[in-house]
């Protein structure tokens, strides 16, 4: 599931719609942190890398598909891929269902919206005991 706009509403008990646009924007910021923080896709995306000939390693779940690539190594925290050079690799991405980083989000968006702002180098402790079991690599990407 992902987070939505009404779910970050009903955390705050905002019951106006003043200031969706704000929220939506401290949202969507929370959600690229996360996402970023644990490589695990929390809203539905596609993305597309362009080969250079070399291996390419991708960190992220859950995948959904690759179209593009010649070859597909998948390992504990990712895939390597492989292309010609110039090749065009298509990645699905699909929703996490894991609710501690719903949580998470909620938590960030709220932080943002309510205090403006939060510790460039570090997430709040409660964060990041959602979240650091959750991610999938050894460097935030």
């Amino acid at each position: 599931m992902a987070v939505t706009l009404q779910d970050l509403k009903d955390e705050l008990e905002i019951t106006w719609s003043d200031d969706d646009l704000k929220l939506q924007r401290k949202l969507d910021a929370a959600i690229d942190v996360v996402e970023r923080y644990t490589n695990q896709s929390l809203v539905a995306k596609t993305i597309t890398l362009t080969s250079t000939g070399k291996p390419i390693e991708f960190f992220g779940t859950p995948i959904l598909s690759i179209t593009g690539a010649q070859r597909e190594c998948y390992h504990g925290i990712g895939v390597t891929l492989y292309a010609r050079d110039g090749d065009v690799i298509t990645i699905s991405m699909g929703v996490s269902d894991i609710k501690a980083l719903d949580e998470a989000v909620i938590r960030i968006a709220s932080t943002l919206y309510e205090d403006g702002e939060i510790d460039a180098v570090r997430l709040p402790i409660d964060v990041q005991l959602l979240v650091n079991q959750y991610r999938n690599a050894d460097f935030i990407s």
